[in-house]
């Protein structure tokens, strides 16, 4: 062994059994590695030239490889420079494995007791090993052998693990199967695609101003009829009248088809999306900034939260400089409150449910037909849902290709929870079962939706009582997320919970997915909805005074919300029992209430840089592409995971790169989409949904 290799397994041993407890001493001695090949003989059947078994098979690779075996050898991981960093994934080589006629790349996922490092709140370490095993071996039979794995890598590189628990995801073909999903998802796009051509050369070609097929007998009715029947027998009436209706039923049905190519017309609805116009007084224009930034906001979380340390699933070449990253208090403040913009985006939705709704009982004269509305807002929000977890399921495997995609392909969730997603229940199964994890929102804002009328209704007709039953409810929620937050010893910081409890499913599934938890932030919205509503078309001077102290508040506000939780996201990270359930009790509603200053004084001052921010035109076709943003962007981003041939090396200049580009690629991506799927099924909804 020469200097450099010595040098490196002398630093790995040191690393490895200073914090793993169950490591033992390291032994470089040749005579030790001859043992160790002794034990691996007596625990593996083997029988000279029979290639049966996954253990025999491995033992040929390990010990007595030939040439192509010595391939498959050369594209192992091996322990990495930089251990004294963090860096703890051993990745090999992807494609070198992969093209090997014989043998599948494996990664290893292999967790070891850290219980005496120096980060305490982590209890395992995960090392990550990419091996190029036997196509014979499964995942299962990996595992099974992970013994034998380990005193190979003891014996080659010094570096002595054992009574390790770990997980083998192996790709044992250069190319995923294409399922029958796939197929149908493709067929679908592709009938699309040529829907959106031919309504575009329909929209181009005529001439009409409304794009109306008009019938081609002209505007004849039953009383002109007699008219024609003045020179023609009885006989011949009666086929003129049925080769008109014949000629009618088939203008009938030329004008439907006709609507529906141009309801996928590809240059009709890409004016839809980038027309801007003018604000009226009843448009609250700043909401299209507000919701432009909250979803760049989520972008932003789910992208850094991949290298965090404990929620993350991105290996880091540089893992201790990551970490260090996120101690800084502008990370703290702004990747760790991250979870903030949902509150935004129910915050929005109750303001315009309510804000819209009140306006439609106005006009109908306090009647309106709810289950129309029910049906309205599924059409709306379904369809796109559907054709992401499409995508998700069928589509995005087959974008894998890396060393990750082993670990990034399991869609077993969603083969049976599927349907949850699709009724809007999923937030009341357990996490672990949830297909596409960002979509537990929308099951919340259906929810709150859902129950929304009769808080609306009463505002209409008794604006006490309809104020009284918000402030019920707004305090009935603060109660219940006070009381178990006592009961279970929840921190502070929603970031905390996830990363530092026990089991990041509890928090998930008793608090942060729940409507009666996040209803808060809607009810807020709601009253802001109704104000708005009662300031219609009304001159409303707000004086300089009230202007001052109403920003102070909101500024007070954000500021608690945002940097009391500095430090305590990750270490030390409660705030004290009366602290903790405070903040989490109360921290939706300051948030809330600082969101209903900023659309107040935007909508009724409509001046100020921030109103011209926030009312930026710019913001209006980004704005429509923010739900299917919301719904696609983690699609986008482990198509980017899933490719990556090593550890991720991590600073802040690389992170803000590939946060800009997952942002840029996912709005491209929602246009297609938008103009595709949703913009077509809303024109469909438009024309024939019989409105009440």
């Amino acid at each position: 062994m020469n200097f450099p290799t010595k040098l490196l397994s002398y630093l790995l041993v040191i690393v490895i059994t200073a914090e793993v407890n169950h490591c033992e001493t390291v032994n470089n001695d040749p005579d030790k590695k001859e043992n160790d090949v002794e034990d691996i003989k007596n625990h593996v059947t083997y029988q000279e030239g029979d290639g049966s078994t996954c253990k025999n098979e491995l033992y040929n690779v390990l010990y007595n490889a030939t040439n192509a075996q010595v391939a498959a050898l050369n594209a192992f991981g091996i322990p990495n420079t930089g251990l004294l960093a963090g860096t703890r994934s051993w990745y090999g080589h992807f494609s070198g494995c992969t093209e090997l006629p014989d043998f599948q790349y494996c990664m290893l996922t292999m967790h070891v007791n850290a219980a005496t490092l120096s980060m305490t709140e982590f209890h395992q370490l995960s090392i990550r090993w990419g091996i190029c095993a036997p196509k014979i071996c499964s995942d299962n039979g990996i595992h099974d052998n992970v013994e034998m794995l380990t005193t190979y890598l003891r014996s080659s590189t010094g570096v002595n693990l054992t009574g390790v628990s770990s997980k083998a995801y192996c790709v044992q073909n250069n190319r995923v199967p294409y399922s029958t999903g796939f197929y149908i998802t493709g067929g679908v796009f592709g009938l699309i695609c040529i829907l959106m051509i031919i309504g575009s050369i329909i929209d181009i070609i005529d001439d009409d101003d409304d794009n109306e097929v008009k019938d081609p007998h002209g505007t004849e009715t039953e009383e002109s009829l007699p008219l024609m029947t003045i020179a023609i027998g009885k006989e011949e009436e009666k086929e003129a009248i049925q080769e008109m209706n014949k000629q009618s039923v088939k203008g009938k049905v030329a004008a439907t088809i006709k609507q529906i190519l141009l309801s996928f017309a590809f240059n009709r609805n890409l004016s839809k999306l980038t027309v801007v116009g003018s604000y009226g007084n009843r448009d609250i224009g700043c909401l299209h900034g507000i919701r432009v930034i909250s979803t760049m906001w989520i972008v932003l979380l789910h992208v850094f939260l991949a290298i965090d340390k404990k929620l993350g699933y991105l290996d880091m070449f540089n893992p201790h400089d990551g970490w260090r990253m996120f101690r800084s208090a502008i990370y703290q403040i702004i990747v760790y409150n991250g979870c903030l913009p949902v509150d935004t985006f129910l915050f929005l939705s109750g303001l315009l449910v309510c804000y819209a709704t009140l306006f439609k009982l106005e006009k109908n004269n306090g009647s309106l037909s709810w289950p129309w509305l029910f049906l309205h807002r599924y059409i709306r929000l379904t369809p796109i849902l559907a054709v992401a977890m499409a995508i998700w399921v069928f589509v995005a495997p087959h974008t894998y290709w890396g060393p990750m995609m082993g670990t990034l392909m399991d869609r077993s969730r969603c083969e049976t929870s599927w349907w949850t997603n699709l009724l809007y229940i999923q937030n009341f199964f357990p996490w672990p079962i949830h297909c596409l994890d960002v979509t537990w929102y929308l099951s919340v804002d259906m929810q709150l939706f859902l129950v929304s009328p009769f808080i609306i209704y009463s505002l209409y007709r008794s604006q006490r009582l309809g104020l009284l039953l918000i402030a019920v409810l707004v305090s009935a929620s603060v109660i219940v997320n006070g009381i178990i937050v006592a009961e279970y010893n929840f921190y502070a910081s929603t970031a905390a919970n996830l990363r530092l409890y026990a089991t990041v499913g509890d928090y998930i599934d008793i608090i942060y997915t729940k409507p009666y938890i996040r209803m808060q932030a809607y009810l807020v919205g709601m009253v802001v909805g109704f104000i708005i509503y009662k300031a219609k078309d009304k001159e409303i001077i707000i004086p300089k005074p009230v202007v001052v102290i109403g920003w102070l508040v909101a500024t007070s506000l954000i500021a608690t919300v945002l940097c009391v939780t500095i430090n305590h996201h990750t270490i030390n990270p409660s705030l004290g029992k009366v602290g903790d359930v405070t903040y989490q009790s109360l921290h939706r509603i300051a948030w809330g209430v600082f969101l209903a200053w900023v659309v107040i004084y935007c909508h009724l001052v409509k001046s100020g840089w921030i109103n011209n921010f926030l009312s930026w035109h710019a913001w209006v076709p980004l704005s429509r592409l923010s739900y299917t943003v919301y719904l696609i962007h983690l699609i986008v981003f482990y198509t980017f995971v899933g490719n990556l041939g090593q550890p991720f090396y991590t600073t802040t200049t690389i992170m803000i790169f590939n946060y800009v580009a997952v942002t840029c690629v996912s709005f491209m991506f929602a246009a297609f989409l938008y103009l595709s799927v949703e913009l077509p099924v809303a024109n469909l909804e438009q024309k024939y949904l019989p409105r009440p």
